[in-house]
């Protein structure tokens, strides 16, 4: 083959192989312009889907908004009915007009970091240690109105922090003086005495329900049924009368620290252990006329400060007590509710009188300064005497020194014969006589009188009669 020849073959195989890219870049092209088309078609389409997709899952969340705020909104008005005051109150610190005698209001809130009176005995106390620089934040004290329904919400969600279980969250370590409220200033005991007439009248009335009592023995008696005649509420002062069922209330506080970093302080916790040794004194202070049994143990955190420093006759007070007993089903006369907060007013605590429990049944119980409680820390309120004081008054006795040194059967005094006049409350474990002109000597170890823990240590027979009668005709069911 001549050379013009081969060039010829080489020009024409040259020209094809580039007619055939030509050819395959023009197809890859109309094949990407087709894709594209069918890409641009389907867009809207996927678009529009994924706007479908969109205002339905926001149509389900606004749906499950409005239920859950219905579910709320019923769950508030169930509550507010069953919270609701009997009597109209522009505050919850204002007395309640449905209280049987008028209570007594002493002092201002306490201080929560106030530092403690005193030597500080870290023995089975239970309190956290934040180990921290700062200045925990001041008790929320803004007490909302009555019928606010912060005060509600507040009542619901320490109702949903109950628990049967020690929540133990700080074990037993040493206390921080500052976690623990002040003593100095606090007065023994805030149970209202009334004046004279009121307690005259009371009087009146528990020696007549006594005399009915009376006869209904006498009638069963002669019935054939048990019973003594006028022996019936007497004999009752000897030996055991009644298991007192007891069920203890534990508010707690979370108090921040630093809000920042999550630390907070819990105020108020008292443990189980001390429970148990509390329940054991009282069994032995009451042991030959009442036993005390534990039936249940409830711890509640709230972080609202007027529900943890509640002040006595106030409409917190009622509603914290109302809506507790109302979920546990233990509002019963003979059933002994205690609950432990840090009261905003300058006392260790206070009772409701079995009489009164008629008229205000959702006040029944003992309020009690949860670090008076047996194992507190300060020596002179460590052993929880002040609980078998205000038992006392739950159980129908007044103060030794009612009435004064003109104690007689028209100002009333305590109505109990064996109990010398006492010009006033003692405070200190000596001897005297703060009546001369009348028989007996001051029974400064009495529960009844305001003498510290290391002092007292006994009732009279004569109180102990009146207990069990004041048992039998208000409290017995």
């Amino acid at each position: 083959m001549s050379a013009c020849t081969r060039l010829a073959v080489l020009v024409a195989v040259l020209g094809l192989a580039r007619l055939g890219c030509c050819q395959a870049a023009a197809a890859n092209a109309e094949q990407q312009h087709q894709q594209q088309q069918q890409v641009q078609q389907e867009e809207p389409d996927d678009a529009a889907s994924r706007g479908a997709a969109a205002a339905s899952a926001e149509q389900h969340w606004q749906q499950r908004q409005q239920q859950q705020q219905q579910q709320q909104q019923q769950r508030t008005m169930q509550r507010r009915k069953l919270l609701q005051p009997t009597t109209d109150l522009d505050s919850p610190d204002q007395a309640d007009a449905a209280t049987p005698l008028d209570p007594a209001n002493p002092g201002s809130s306490s201080n929560a970091g106030s530092t403690l009176a005193g030597p500080v005995s870290t023995a089975d106390a239970d309190v956290v240690q934040t180990n921290t620089p700062e200045q925990a934040d001041p008790l929320d004290l803004a007490t909302p109105n009555s019928d606010d329904a912060d005060l509600n919400d507040a009542i619901n969600e320490l109702l949903d922090s109950s628990s049967t279980i020690d929540p133990k969250p700080y074990g037993n370590r040493a206390p921080d003086a500052s976690d623990l409220p002040s003593h100095q200033g606090r007065k023994r005991c805030g149970t209202p005495a009334g004046s004279s007439e009121q307690r005259a009248a009371a009087e009146q009335r528990f020696q007549a329900r006594l005399q009915a009592l009376q006869v209904q023995s006498s009638e069963a008696a002669e019935g054939g049924g048990a019973g003594g005649g006028d022996d019936g509420v007497e004999a009752a002062a000897t030996g055991t009368v009644a298991d007192i069922k007891v069920f203890f209330h534990i508010l707690q506080y979370k108090q921040p620290v630093n809000r920042t970093q999550g630390v907070f302080r819990l105020l108020g916790y008292v443990s189980q252990n001390r429970i148990d040794r509390q329940m054991r004194l009282l069994n032995a202070a009451y042991g030959q006329q009442f036993s005390f049994s534990l039936r249940g143990v409830q711890w509640y955190t709230t972080s609202r400060g007027y529900l943890f420093t509640a002040g006595q006759s106030s409409a917190t007070e009622r509603q914290v007590k109302t809506s507790i007993c109302a979920r546990a089903g233990n509002g019963a006369a003979s059933v002994l509710n205690l609950y432990t907060w840090q009261p905003g007013q300058d006392v260790l605590g206070w009772a409701t009188m079995p009489d009164w429990f008629v008229d205000t049944p959702d006040r029944d119980g003992v309020v009690i300064l949860h670090s008076v409680i047996t194992g507190g820390g300060d020596p002179a309120y460590a052993q929880g005497d002040t609980l078998v004081h205000e038992v006392g008054h739950w159980l129908g006795l007044y103060h030794v020194f009612q009435g004064g040194c003109s104690k007689n059967a028209a100002n009333g005094g305590d109505f109990v014969a064996d109990t010398p006049a006492v010009a006033s409350p003692n405070f200190k474990c000596v001897r005297v006589d703060s009546c001369p002109n009348l028989p007996g000597t001051d029974l400064v170890k009495n529960y009844m009188d305001y003498t510290d823990d290391r002092c007292v240590n006994s009732f009279t027979p004569g109180q102990k009669r009146r207990m069990v009668q004041q048992w039998r005709a208000y409290r017995a069911r």
